[in-house]
């Protein structure tokens, strides 16, 4: 039998909304399937297309902020200092993340087994008829997001965590738990983006672990325009640059470049589908990477930007100013 979204547990479960009416139900439904018990606390930031009647009908505390308020950090902290004082642990997770079986259990259980464990964080996987290039990068690339091994991350090596600092910090809120007492001594920081980010250099940086756990799954991924592909690339590299100094190696992602186009399109290819399908997105892969390195050399360099200028690149920027749709 599902549980109650609401039902009180061993973890609160914070989520923010603003006019998620696509995915909400389902991401509620998820949740409610899991067997560890938990309440629910939505963060809403100004929903007018039925999210919050989806809400109700769950049973979710939610908590009404006004969309200039929102903040990346601020507003999480906001939903964790509503949890109920029993929780233990406080899980994070954007509205458009699907909960699968045995979700939450993977989430907390690095933390049970393991006290120096301050978060761990899901295994995303891509949703079904998105693009090709996404799904390869998810199951194949990106080793902590849905690489199938898990990861544990501690400061053992001072000189392995300066070279290797975005590897370290890499922390993924889409799903996450935090382990609450240390979360009430470690808050997220005020951001306009990459508060995970930063978070997980906090929390590494006092002594702690963070895990990657791919037991733990969310169907989740985005299919950005070429336009918004290169936004959000360029709220990541500017974002990124600031916490880690990523992207200092001048040159070696041009370089790299055409192994990777040559990879992509032997995925796409032994993919399968028809013909067409195979050509359209062997030709599309070029754009995307185009898209994605002038997103992330912007974004690099986004402190000698006209602020005009850095703000029409933004995609969050855009979001918060509701110039265009986007996910919290």
């Amino acid at each position: 039998m599902n549980r109650p979204a609401g039902a009180p547990g061993v973890a609160s479960v914070v989520i923010l909304t603003k006019n998620g009416i696509r995915h909400i139900g389902e991401v509620l439904e998820g949740i409610s399937s899991q067997p560890l018990g938990c309440e629910v606390i939505a963060v809403d930031s100004g929903s007018t297309d039925g999210t919050l009647d989806v809400l109700a009908a769950h049973g979710v505390k939610v908590v009404k902020i006004r969309p200039e308020e929102f903040d990346h950090g601020l507003t999480r902290n906001l939903g964790a200092e509503n949890a109920s004082p029993g929780s233990r642990y406080i899980v994070f997770l954007t509205q458009d993340a699907v909960p699968e079986e045995g979700w939450l259990e993977g989430l907390i259980r690095p933390m049970e087994e393991d006290p120096e464990v301050a978060g761990v964080f899901s295994r995303q996987v891509p949703r079904q008829g998105g693009s090709p290039i996404v799904r390869r990068y998810m199951t194949e690339v990106w080793e902590q997001c849905g690489g199938p091994e898990r990861v544990v991350k501690k400061i053992t090596d001072p000189d392995d965590y300066r070279r290797r600092t975005k590897w370290y910090v890499t922390f993924a809120d889409p799903s996450s738990a935090v382990r609450r007492e240390v979360f009430e001594r470690i808050p997220f920081r005020r951001a306009d983006f990459a508060e995970d980010v930063m978070w997980a250099r906090d929390v590494l940086d006092a002594g702690y672990k963070l895990v990657y756990e791919p037991a733990s799954r969310v169907v989740h991924s985005h299919d950005y325009t070429l336009v918004e592909q290169l936004r959000q690339n360029f709220d990541d590299a500017s974002a990124l640059s600031g916490i880690t100094g990523a992207g200092s190696g001048k040159g070696r992602p041009l370089m790299r470049l055409p192994g990777k186009l040559w990879r992509d399109a032997v995925y796409i290819w032994r993919g399968g589908g028809t013909l067409y399908y195979r050509l359209r997105w062997a030709l599309y892969v070029p754009l995307w990477h185009f898209a994605t390195l002038s997103g992330t050399f912007l974004g690099m360099k986004k402190d000698r930007l006209p602020g005009w200028l850095a703000g029409l690149f933004s995609r969050q920027a855009g979001i918060k100013k509701g110039r265009r749709a986007g996910k919290v």
